[in-house]
């Protein structure tokens, strides 16, 4: 079976350091079979697994805006 995914969904994320209250914001991208809150957790989660602010003391990236467009975000 082959599983396509046809949308590609943009979040803005924000990260805030736990010690500092500096905030990151950055931007991530997949691919979706629909546009909803589902979808955009599991771009976020799946770009947080691994972000290179982990290691700097900056916790669970939240959501701030999702969109199809990348100009949008």
């Amino acid at each position: 079976m082959i599983v396509t995914h046809s949308i590609r969904l943009f979040i803005i994320y924000i990260k805030e350091n736990i010690k500092t209250e500096k905030l990151y914001v950055g931007r991530a991208s997949g691919l979706v079979d629909e546009i909803n809150e589902e979808a955009a957790n599991k771009v976020r989660k799946k770009r947080d697994g691994s972000h290179h602010r982990n290691k700097d003391g900056y916790g669970e990236a939240v959501i701030d805006r999702i969109s199809t467009d990348y100009e949008a975000t």
